[in-house]
């Protein structure tokens, strides 16, 4: 299911009217029960369509670069890392009991 973006509009009438949508999720949204672990490196998740590749006698640099992109998979740093707890329903949370606590209220505080 494809996730629909709220306009700029609507995200002002929703805080105009002081209304509990605005961060809402509901259960057949794609991100439901997903909460951020942190921020980190993650692979960039998109279908590119690149042209066919000719026998040209000219160097084309634009089409090098093409290739390129191709050929290297693009990492984004500095992201948040999603968990989804509705496909991870059982899961464990290991370290010392400062850093549990932390990430625990963390949890909590996305999920409300």
């Amino acid at each position: 299911m494809r996730k629909r973006f709220l306009s700029n509009s609507e995200c002002a009438q929703i805080l105009l009217n002081r209304q509990d949508r605005l961060w809402e999720r509901r259960v057949k949204d794609e991100d439901f029960l997903n909460v951020s672990l942190g921020n980190g490196s993650l692979p960039l998740e998109i279908d590119v369509s690149y042209p066919e590749e000719h026998f040209t006698m000219t160097e084309d640099n634009l089409m090098d670069k093409v290739r390129e992109l191709q050929n290297n998979k693009t990492m984004l740093e500095n992201v948040p890392i999603p968990y989804s707890l509705k496909d991870n329903f059982i899961s464990a949370i290991i370290g010392d009991k400062i850093s549990q606590d932390k990430l625990i209220k963390n949890i909590i505080l996305q999920l409300t």
